[in-house]
C-alpha cells in the first residue's frame, strides 16, 4: 500500500516516514501551498526553495520513501495514543520505518510552562507513546520559542523565569528520549541562533519559511544519523 505521499521505486523496500505530534509538523494549513516539513523531506518545492533542490531524503538516503502524515495540529502528549492507534493501521513489524515527532508546545501552553510538576507526566506520556509505536529510529524535535528569547513578547503570562525554566526542562526530557530512541533534533537551538519572526505566523505556528527551516533541521539530523549507522 502506498503512503499518503510517496516517492517510490518498486525495486526496493520503501522507507516509511511517519510524522507524529502537533502543528510544528502539521502546519500546512498556515500557508497557501499546504506545505509542511514532512512533505518537504520527500519532495522539495524547487520554485519556492531552490536551495533544497535535490535535497530530499529520497535522494540523500538513496531509497524510495513513503510519507504517512499523522501529526495533528493542537495535539498534546496526553492524546498521542490516538495517533498511535491510527499508525497501527499502516505499520507492520517487517516495515522499514522511521518517525519524526514534535510535541510539547501545547503542553506548555496548557499549563506545563507554569507548573513543573506536569513535566514528569509529559515524560511518561511521551515514553509510553514511543514504546507503543516501537519504531526505531525516532527523531524528536525540541520545542522552539516563538519569542526568540524576548521576554517583552511573553504571550503566556506569568514569571518569564519560571516559564523558561520549565521550557528548558521539557526540552531536556525530549533530548533524553531522543537520544534513547533515535536522535534529538534541536529546532529550538536553530531558531534561537538563526531565527526570524517571519518564521512564525499566528504568534506560534510555523510560517512557510518556518516549515522549511524545520525541514532543514530534520534533514540534517536524519542524514547524519543514517550515515553514522550504515
Amino acid at each position: 500500500m502506498g503512503g499518503l505521499f510517496s516517492n517510490n521505486n518498486d525495486k526496493e523496500k520503501p522507507l516509511k516516514i511517519y510524522t507524529f505530534g502537533d502543528s510544528v509538523l502539521d502546519c500546512g494549513r498556515y500557508n497557501e501551498f499546504d506545505i509542511h516539513p514532512g512533505k518537504l523531506l520527500i519532495e522539495n518545492n524547487d520554485d519556492i526553495f531552490p536551495e533544497f533542490k535535490g535535497k530530499t531524503l529520497t535522494n540523500m538516503l538513496n531509497t524510495s520513501t513513503e510519507l504517512y502524515h499523522l501529526a495533528i495540529d493542537g495535539s498534546e502528549s496526553c492524546v498521542m495514543y490516538r495517533q498511535a492507534k491510527e499508525f497501527s493501521k499502516f505499520h507492520t513489524k517487517e516495515d522499514n520505518a522511521m518517525a519524526i515527532i514534535t510535541i510539547g508546545g501545547n503542553d506548555l501552553l496548557d499549563g506545563m510552562a507554569r507548573d513543573s510538576e506536569k513535566i514528569k507526566q509529559f515524560e511518561e506520556y511521551l515514553t509510553n507513546f514511543l514504546e507503543e509505536i516501537a519504531i526505531r529510529p525516532v527523531f524528536i524535535g525540541t520545542i522552539y520559542d516563538p519569542t526568540l528569547n524576548d521576554d517583552k513578547l511573553n504571550f503566556i503570562g506569568g514569571d518569564p523565569k519560571i516559564l523558561r525554566e520549565n521550557h528548558k526542562k521539557a526540552n531536556d526530557v525530549i533530548t533524553k528520549l531522543g537520544k534513547k530512541y533515535g536522535d534529538v533534533v534541536d529546532i529550538h537551538d536553530h531558531y534561537i541562533k538563526k531565527g526570524s519572526y517571519d518564521w512564525f505566523c499566528n504568534i506560534i505556528e510555523p510560517s512557510l519559511v518556518g516549515a522549511s527551516e524545520i525541514r532543514r533541521c530534520y534533514l540534517e539530523a536524519i542524514v547524519n544519523y543514517y550515515e553514522k549507522n550504515k
